[in-house]
């Protein structure tokens, strides 16, 4: 009786621990010019590639700054965490 109340403990864990796994995006990281910001469809541009930005602070960021943005992708839409402006105080790489 002990090994079926354990079984049944084990596999109602699984099955409430397993979905929270299984939800975890990994993080992208990209750097480039900012390019763009549409208010009105919640967007910014970077090299052309539009990404989703509706929660993101901008921090003064304005066309033509050199910027890391950190994203994730769900549903094919690039969807912005947060976006830094590159400055003279960043590392650089070696080139």
């Amino acid at each position: 009786m002990n090994s079926i109340k354990i079984a049944l403990a084990a596999a109602l864990a699984m099955t409430t621990i397993a979905p929270a796994f299984a939800a975890t995006v990994p993080a992208n990281f990209v750097a480039g010019v900012f390019t763009s910001l549409d208010t009105t469809m919640g967007t910014v541009t970077v090299d052309g590639v539009t990404f989703a930005a509706k929660a993101v602070d901008l921090n003064g960021v304005t066309a033509g700054n050199e910027v890391d943005i950190t994203y994730v992708t769900i549903g094919g839409v690039k969807q912005a965490l947060a976006i830094d402006l590159l400055g003279a105080d960043e590392v650089q790489p070696i080139e």
